[in-house]
This record gives structure tokens, sequence and C-alpha cells, in this order.
């Protein structure tokens, strides 16, 4: 006796495909999430912990808060955590307001 081969109506082939293919792209988006977090701890656990040093810094005309911190902040620091800890460092209430003549303690970190 001749076994035929199983034939799948179109509808049944089309939704097991559409399964695969939202497998994958979920399997791919895990895949991202996941490489990405380990890369962004790898970048925290290089980022140095303390201040190697502190710069006391007078205020000129024209400086800005955000103009001081991008000069002091290097490329193994997040801006926004540097920025943090020299308002808090400072206690700055108000971060944009800053005067002229007035001094800024800066953590420097090598």
């Amino acid at each position: 006796m001749n076994r035929k081969a199983k034939t799948y109506p179109v509808c049944v082939k089309v939704a097991r495909r559409r399964r695969i293919v939202l497998l994958g792209a979920l399997s791919l988006l895990w895949l991202f999430v996941l490489l990405r977090g380990a890369a962004g701890m790898l970048s925290y656990a290089n980022a140095p912990t303390q201040p190697s040093s502190y710069v006391q810094l007078e205020i000129a005309s024209g400086d800005t808060l955000d103009s001081i911190v991008t000069d002091y902040c290097n490329d193994k620091l997040d801006y926004r955590s540097f920025k943090r800890e020299v308002v808090q460092l400072n206690h700055l209430m108000d971060e944009d307001n800053i005067h002229t003549g007035s001094y800024l303690l800066i953590p420097v970190y090598e």
C-alpha cells in the first residue's frame, strides 16, 4: 500500500511560516537586549569610581555649568552622572544659577 505525503492547506502553511518568523524576530530581539545589557555592564565596570583629585575653578563671565562639565567630563564618565556629582558636591540648588567670581569644586578622574 502506497502512502501519500500529507499535504496541508495553504492557510496552515502560512500560519506556520508566520510563527517561525515571529519566533525568529523575538529571538533576535532577545539577543540584542542581552548583548546591549552586557555592553552596558562592561562600560560601567571600566568607569573610575573615585576621583583622583579635585580642581577649584573660578567661574568666568559666560561660563555655564554645562560648559564646565563638558570641559572636565572625560570619555569614561557618564555626562549626566558627572554633572549630578558636581551639583551635589557644590550644594547647588539651581544648576543654572552660578555667578561670575564664585568657585566650583570639580572632581578630576584619570
